[in-house]
């Protein structure tokens, strides 16, 4: 003899098929993107932003997997170029060509200090996600890069580093008075 079944049971199935689909639904490992009224999240803040207005470009600490977004725009050529920062050389070659350009480039990085090296004629955006510092010196010159050089070699061409050292561009050492009040050429040590 067959158990009748009856609207009972096939509720509590109906019942148990849904608590395991939201519960298989909840564990999905998915990112969820936007807000829970149905709105598209903000874009994400980059942690550090330069563009061509900041040139000369101060280096910068990075570590880890890091985004370059870059934005050029104009018909000019372009290098985009990761250098080491105590060797200047090379680490990354990010972007080349010429014309308009906005792509992005992933890079894995080993905890070091970091400098862009942009040419281009043309204004860029570079906006870096990820685990990076910027420095930011005290009293660095807007225009030359260098800090708390006012004043200091007028009439021989400002103040260069060289060998990490800060001399006049003509090769002369530092007046006294400069000294003390700690000039430093852009990229010396303690300014960059």
């Amino acid at each position: 003899m067959r158990k009748r079944t009856d609207g009972r049971n096939r509720l509590v199935l109906f019942g148990l098929m849904m608590i395991l689909l939201l519960i298989a639904g909840c564990g999905s490992e998915g990112e969820f993107e936007g807000n829970i009224d149905g709105t598209p999240s903000p874009p994400p803040t980059p942690d550090l932003t330069f563009t061509s207005a900041d040139i000369p470009l101060p280096p910068f600490q990075a570590s880890g997997v890091v985004d370059f977004e870059i934005t050029h725009t104009g018909n000019c050529t372009y290098e985009f170029d990761l250098l080491f920062f105590q060797n200047q050389l090379p680490f990354a070659f990010l972007a080349r060509g010429s014309g308009d350009f906005s792509g992005e480039v992933t890079v894995s990085l080993a905890s070091m200090d970091y400098i862009l090296d942009v040419n281009t004629a043309c204004p860029w955006t570079v906006d870096i996600y990820g685990d990076v510092v910027a420095y930011a010196p005290p009293n660095r010159n807007p225009i030359t890069g260098d800090c708390n050089c006012e004043g200091c070699c007028p009439g021989l061409g400002g103040v260069i580093c060289v060998d990490g050292e800060t001399f006049c561009a003509d090769g002369s050492f530092l007046p006294e008075s400069c000294v003390i009040q700690g000039c430093t050429a852009f990229g010396c040590p303690g300014c960059f």
